[in-house]
C-alpha cells in the first residue's frame, strides 16, 4: 500500500521581512541530514535556539508524519514560540510518483492508478491544513503554476507553496482558505531583496499577504513512497 507524505523544511529569516520555507530531501544511499542540518545551523546561528520533534510533538506539529517508514527523519522546531521557522529533514524514496500523480490526477480525473494515488496527497494535506475540497482548488493552482509537473522521472517538480501566519497557519485570502503562493514570490522571497527587486506585481502580492498576516512562505514537496 502507498502512503504519501508531505515535507516542508529549512525556513530561511531574510531580513525580518519575509520567511521563504521549503527543501528537498536527497535520496542518496549515503545522505546524512543530522550532518546536512549541522552545518545549516552553524551557518545560520541558529545554536540552541531549536529542539527536537519527537512522539507527540511530531504528531502535533505534522499529524501521521511518524507512521511513515523512512530511511532518516529530523524534525526541529523553535524553543520560543514567536520564532515560526519549522525543520523537516527526511529521506524517502519516489517524489517522482507523487509529481505525477497530481498531473495525470488533475488533467484526466478518470485515470484510476492515478487518482488512487493523488488521494493520498489530498489526505495528508487535508490532515495537517483541514482545507477540504480547496486542496484541489491549490493543487490546479500550482499545477498551473509549473510547481506541480511531469515530464519523465527525470524532467518533473513536486511542490506547492502557499503563505503561512506566525502559527503555521495558512492565511485566508479571497475566501478561500489559503493564499497560493506562485514560483516568482517563492524565488523573491528566498532572494531577500524581494521589495526592490521582486516584479510589481509579485511584490504586490507578498505585500498583500503580509497585510492578512503572513509571515512566511512554505514551499511543501510532496512523495509517495512504498
Amino acid at each position: 500500500m502507498k502512503k504519501l507524505f508531505a515535507l516542508a523544511a529549512v525556513a530561511l529569516t531574510l531580513c525580518g521581512l519575509l520567511t521563504a520555507c521549503g527543501s528537498k530531501t536527497e535520496t542518496a544511499n549515503d545522505v546524512d541530514l543530522t550532518g546536512f542540518y549541522n552545518a545549516l545551523a552553524e551557518k545560520y546561528g541558529w545554536g540552541d535556539d531549536m529542539m527536537d520533534l519527537d512522539g507527540e510533538m511530531l504528531e502535533m506539529y505534522y499529524p501521521g508524519l511518524g507512521d511513515i517508514a523512512v530511511k532518516q527523519l529530523l524534525a526541529k522546531a523553535p524553543v520560543m514560540s514567536y520564532a515560526v521557522s519549522e525543520y523537516v529533514f527526511l529521506q524517502a524514496d519516489s517524489e517522482q510518483d507523487a509529481a505525477q500523480a497530481v498531473k495525470i490526477s488533475l488533467e484526466d480525473p478518470y485515470h484510476p492508478d492515478a487518482t488512487h494515488e493523488f488521494s493520498y496527497l489530498v489526505e495528508a494535506m487535508n490532515a495537517r491544513y483541514g482545507l477540504g475540497n480547496e486542496t484541489y482548488d491549490l493543487f490546479y493552482q500550482a499545477l498551473a503554476d509549473g510547481q506541480f509537473s511531469y515530464a519523465s522521472d527525470d524532467d518533473f517538480s513536486n511542490h506547492a507553496s502557499w503563505y503561512v501566519n506566525g502559527a503555521h497557519g495558512m492565511v485566508p485570502s479571497q475566501g478561500r482558505s489559503y493564499t497560493f503562493a506562485t514560483q516568482a514570490e517563492v524565488d523573491a522571497a528566498t532572494d531577500g531583496d524581494w521589495k526592490d527587486r521582486a516584479p510589481e506585481s509579485v511584490r504586490a502580492r507578498i505585500e498583500a499577504a503580509q497585510a492578512a498576516v503572513a509571515t512566511a512562505v512554505c514551499e511543501t514537496y510532496f512523495y509517495i513512497g512504498n
